[in-house]
């Protein structure tokens, strides 16, 4: 009740569920793996039971959990030493049942950034690939090609 003698009614929800597997290349389950889970817009704590940034451990089967997520888009990785998986994406409704993921770690890095220096109609769709020790921006034409750091 407020001061005025209102009446405010507050519903609080269980929250979203993720489960997980984590597998290798060969498909055999990867235990002790670190598996991240980020929501869309990610930059603080979340309405809905759960913070939006968030990371979990393999067991022994290669599974993980994350309970008490709010709705909303999400983004699963994993990873273990050289090994990583690519990013999947989940979409997690309010009432719904538990969400499946499988994640696959394959040997490698994956970089991530933000592709800079070149008109906003060049970037869209612009593909970074690695050559050598450097990482480089395709080729086009009146462009020159700028090597990215790692």
């Amino acid at each position: 009740m407020t001061d005025d003698g209102a009446t405010v009614e507050v519903k609080l929800t269980a929250g979203g569920v993720l489960l997980g597997s984590v597998a290798s290349d060969t498909g055999q389950p990867v235990p002790s793996a670190n598996v991240t889970l980020v929501q869309a817009g990610a930059g603080g704590a979340g309405f809905g039971g759960g913070a939006v940034n968030q990371t979990n451990v393999t067991d022994a089967a290669g599974g993980f959990r994350f309970d008490h997520l709010a709705s909303g888009r999400y983004t699963a990785e994993a990873a273990l030493g050289s090994h990583t998986s690519a990013p999947s994406e989940v979409v997690l409704q309010a009432g719904q049942l538990p969400q499946t993921v499988a994640l696959q770690l394959q040997l490698g890095i994956t970089v991530q950034g933000t592709v800079s220096g070149l008109p906003a109609t060049a970037i869209n769709g612009t593909t970074v690939t690695r050559c050598g020790g450097r990482l480089v921006l395709p080729v086009h034409p009146r462009r020159i090609r700028r090597p990215l750091r790692v």
